[in-house]
């Protein structure tokens, strides 16, 4: 049986599903696709092109060095805040000729994007989409309606298909676009926003033949199980608590690797049920 995995939305959040996926992909079989939003759509492309060690090395560098995340004193001279650089030289740092030629062996890709529709406008589009996001996670659901909030369309994009690296990050960055932290990319009227207020779990990303398989699907914060979809064909791993980085914190490398060895730790202890599970055993 086939496996596709999904990875979800959430900033430095997400190390901790890197780590869970990196203790056990050993053992899993080969993802017959990939598919992720916001920082995930990173993690997606590290974990396929078999870099997260060096993309993570590079981001806790990056990290150590950065001293705040919000340098107001730089207001009207540009670089208020720091991530969009930090963010586009880790996701290039992964993507060297070795990284990419791994990347076009892999499962594809698909990278969940959100843009307004032409002729909406975006603060009220956005603030609306935000709205709708905070009250679903207080509810505890990780899926959203099928309908996008108005004003808001989604696209699906395949890494691979992009074909050049600068293509790839500037898709992982359109993906993760969020007002005032990034810039926000414009092409044919439509502004790209962080995908991950539409649609932070982006199941619906895979292909169709792919949502037939199996599907685990990392999260990147702790939910009640009775707010999860119920199949045998797909499995939800969250954090237990919340993970010790916050999801825009680009000055803690320390915490960034407590995420992940949380993450690592977690893989281990649920390694035994995950592989069972992906055999069809359960």
């Amino acid at each position: 049986m086939s496996l596709s995995i999904v990875l979800a939305g959430g900033g430095c959040r997400t190390a901790w599903g890197v780590g869970v996926l990196e203790e056990l992909r050993g053992e899993l079989p080969a993802p017959r696709e990939w598919a992720g939003v916001s920082a995930g759509a990173c993690m997606a492309v590290a974990l396929a092109a078999r870099a997260t060690e060096p993309m993570m090395a590079r981001f806790l560098a990056l990290a150590a060095a950065n001293r705040r995340n919000v340098y107001p004193e730089r207001i009207g001279r540009g670089g208020v805040f720091p991530h969009e650089p930090i963010y586009r030289a880790t996701v290039a740092c992964g993507l060297d000729d070795a990284g990419m030629t791994r990347l076009r062996a892999a499962g594809p890709v698909r990278i969940l994007l959100a843009a307004t529709v032409p002729g909406a406008r975006l603060v009220p589009s956005f603030l609306g989409a935000l709205r709708d996001y905070r009250s679903r996670t207080r509810a505890g659901s990780p899926h959203r309606p099928d309908q996008c909030p108005p004003g808001f369309s989604l696209e699906v994009v395949t890494a691979q298909e992009l074909g050049s690296r600068e293509a790839i990050v500037d898709a992982v960055l359109a993906s993760s676009a969020t007002p005032l932290v990034t810039g926000l990319p414009r092409s044919g009227g439509r502004t790209y926003v962080d995908g991950g207020f539409i649609e932070n779990v982006p199941v619906r990303a895979l292909s169709e033949e792919a949502r037939l398989g199996r599907v685990l699907v990392l999260l990147t914060r702790p939910v009640r199980p009775d707010t999860l979809p119920s199949s045998p064909d797909r499995l939800y791993l969250a954090p237990e608590t919340d993970v010790p980085v916050a999801k825009w914190d680009y000055t803690s490398p320390d915490r960034i690797a407590s995420t992940f060895a949380t993450g690592r730790s977690f893989g281990r202890r649920v390694r035994e049920r995950v592989l069972r599970w992906a055999d069809g055993a359960d």
